[in-house]
């Protein structure tokens, strides 16, 4: 019967949010005004700053927002080890707090009435970029492979994990 009120209520919180998008960025997301952002819908801590390429457990992500991308393996090691200092963060993170986040948390962000970036209207994360972000998760068919999302137009596929595409870190929520 718990499980049943669990599904019940959680599904009640997808479809607000899902029918009322432009109401959904202001009580969705909370500025935690420490560099990063919390999604109250998952309880995630998504990075404020979606376009940092400050280099992180020595690997270095480009230098400008636009060329800041990297290959599936550097984007794990990267994220694994953003700590505070780092892309505008103070809110004392450590390394092994952030990590790539799966296909599903990226999806969960998506709103498909938006494109360029395909998010709420008036969500508070800067530099995102309309193209192909990393996630996680491995394609279980071919290892080869991994899943990306586009932030563009919500579109979600698989490619070599030997192309660079954005990384957006997240951990989870305190």
């Amino acid at each position: 019967m718990k499980s049943l009120r669990i599904y019940v209520i959680s599904t009640f919180l997808i479809s607000l949010f899902t029918l009322h998008p432009s109401h959904a960025a202001t009580t969705r997301f909370t500025d935690n005004t420490n560099g990063t952002v919390t999604d109250n819908l998952t309880g995630l801590v998504w990075l404020k700053e979606a376009g940092c390429f400050a280099t992180v457990g020595g690997i270095a992500k480009g230098t400008t927002v636009a060329t800041s991308t990297l290959t599936w393996a550097n984007a794990q090691t990267w994220s694994n080890n953003l700590v505070t200092g780092s892309c505008g963060l103070t809110d004392g993170s450590l390394p092994g707090d952030w990590r790539l986040p799966t296909s599903n948390e990226l999806e969960n962000l998506l709103d498909a009435q938006n494109f360029n970036p395909a998010l709420p209207t008036g969500h508070p994360f800067s530099n995102v970029r309309a193209n192909f972000y990393w996630s996680s998760s491995a394609y279980a068919n071919n290892t080869n492979y991994a899943w990306y999302v586009s932030m563009g137009n919500g579109y979600v596929g698989i490619n070599y994990k030997t192309r660079d595409f954005y990384v957006w870190p997240v951990r989870s929520g305190q």
